[in-house]
């Protein structure tokens, strides 16, 4: 009896141990230098891409002039934080995240959170709000980072858009 428990202690051992080099070994791959990805920036309106006029003049109701504008705004403000729709580089170090764009430079405490599929990004401005992203890493080359939520069309609440938002980052 006694060999069969020590067994099953070695085992509960080696998977604990291999359980956290895991982890480790994921959080690990996201420390370096990274860049977004503008041209492969997405954003989704019910499934299909829009860009993001479209998305302004069929979520907002807005004129095809302002749509552009408000839309980033909005993404930016509500959405992204941090992080930019558009090219800018980005680095992970062991508990921040610095983002620089032109002369802009942002920093965030970062998490990988839900089994290292939630990016949670605590930012350091003086808003100190938290921002999360669905999280993937492919190949320690590239990280995909979304975000999806719902909106109501503000000439028309009865009517309720499923949006998603895609970035990519590479190394």
């Amino acid at each position: 009896m006694r060999p069969v428990i020590l067994l099953f202690m070695g085992l509960a051992w080696l998977s604990l141990f291999s359980c956290q080099e895991k982890e480790k070994l994921v959080g690990m791959e996201i420390l370096g230098e990274w860049k977004i990805d503008g041209r492969s920036t997405e954003v989704l309106l019910n499934g299909e891409i829009k860009t993001l006029a479209e998305l302004g003049i069929e979520v907002f109701g807005l004129e095809e002039e302002s749509a552009k504008t408000y839309v980033e705004e909005y993404l930016q403000n509500q959405i992204l934080g941090p992080l930019s729709l558009t090219d800018a580089e980005v680095s992970f170090t062991q508990t921040l995240m610095t983002v620089k764009q032109g002369g802009d430079q942002k920093q965030s405490d970062w998490q990988l959170l839900n089994d290292k599929t939630l990016l949670k990004l605590n930012s350091l401005e003086e808003n100190q709000v938290a921002y999360l992203f669905n999280f993937r890493i492919n190949a320690s080359q590239q990280i995909n980072l979304s975000w999806d939520w719902q909106v109501q069309h503000l000439n028309d609440p009865t009517k309720v858009h499923d949006l998603e938002l895609k970035l990519r980052l590479i190394k």
